[in-house]
């Protein structure tokens, strides 16, 4: 639908926007150090990873590289490589709630 189009297209613009001020040297979104900002977007990136994929319209097809860039997946990978602990206790629990999820048809009726 146009109006899930329209959604679509503003998380991209704003996931963008997040992407430019993200460190070029990171690791972490702010510079070497984490930081509030990195507790804080990590589990949206988590649900957005699992969910856009979900919601392409026909026709659409999703990259990854494309919906979050270089800066964004760079950090990720890093907050889920076993580097950062507590990411890695975050990123269990929430792909086993959302698989969960999956499983018992959460989404049927909006997708």
């Amino acid at each position: 639908s146009q109006v899930r189009g329209g959604a679509l297209a503003e998380v991209r613009r704003q996931v963008a926007v997040i992407g430019g001020l993200a460190s070029e040297e990171g690791p972490f979104l702010t510079g070497p150090d984490i930081g509030l900002s990195d507790a804080s977007l990590f589990p949206t990136m988590i649900f957005m990873r699992h969910m856009l994929p979900k919601f392409m319209q026909p026709g659409w097809e999703y990259k990854e590289q494309e919906a979050f860039g270089p800066r964004l997946l760079r950090w990720f990978q890093h907050m889920t490589s076993g580097a950062v602990p507590a990411a890695s206790r975050v990123y269990e629990e929430m792909t086993g709630a959302l698989a969960k999820w999956d499983e018992s048809g959460r989404w049927d009726g909006i997708l």
